[in-house]
């Protein structure tokens, strides 16, 4: 995750450099603890394979697996 981009984000949104950085690192922390919480699903149920489908019609194809 490119924390430059984040940052840049929220300013382009209006935010405040400080307001940007404070955001940029509330993104971190709920992105590692999503991250954290799907590697243990992934313990208990294994790889899991999808296709996402956004509003726009784009399809996004995953497959995720957390090796041991």
């Amino acid at each position: 995750m490119c924390e430059s981009a984040i940052r840049r984000y929220y300013i382009d949104e209006g935010l405040t450099e400080k307001e940007a950085e404070v955001r940029q690192l509330s993104a971190k922390d709920a992105f590692d603890a999503m991250m954290e919480g799907a590697a243990l699903m992934l313990d208990f149920i294994g790889k899991v394979e999808y296709t996402y489908v956004t509003k726009s019609g784009n399809k996004v194809h995953g497959i995720l697996d957390s090796p041991a």
